[in-house]
């Protein structure tokens, strides 16, 4: 049987991957996306993707917003909205994200908590 930390550990893991294999199909029409086995970290040639600077297997907002969730929960061992509310505006701050042209928020390249999996080219 998992631990508890292990079950953590792979819900962050699904969480982040999803997240990552969704950024370059976010803000598309349901009939725009490729057929299941056709999506990955790199759409298929002549798809249009919606952030066409950030390299592939790179997390968005909604990953680095669970990611400061878990360090105040784990800091805190309980939900401080306070603690939460400074690590998010701390993310903003120091390398958050940043609306491109058509108000879309995805992550500042260079940006370090917008990190790319491992194993992703």
């Amino acid at each position: 049987m998992l631990q508890r930390a292990e079950r953590i550990a792979g819900g962050l893991y699904g969480l982040l991957i999803g997240d990552a294999l969704g950024v370059p199909y976010e803000f598309h029409r349901p009939e725009a996306i490729p057929a299941p086995e056709a999506i990955e970290y790199d759409p298929p040639p002549g798809f249009d993707r919606a952030h066409d600077r950030v390299p592939p297997g790179t997390w968005s907002d909604d990953g680095a917003h669970a990611l400061c969730l878990l360090d105040s929960l784990t800091y805190q061992k309980r939900l401080d909205c306070e603690d939460l509310g400074r690590r998010l505006v701390n993310w903003q701050d120091w390398g958050g994200p940043r609306r491109g042209r058509a108000g879309r928020v995805h992550p500042r390249e260079g940006d370090p908590r917008a990190r790319r999996l491992p194993g992703v080219k």
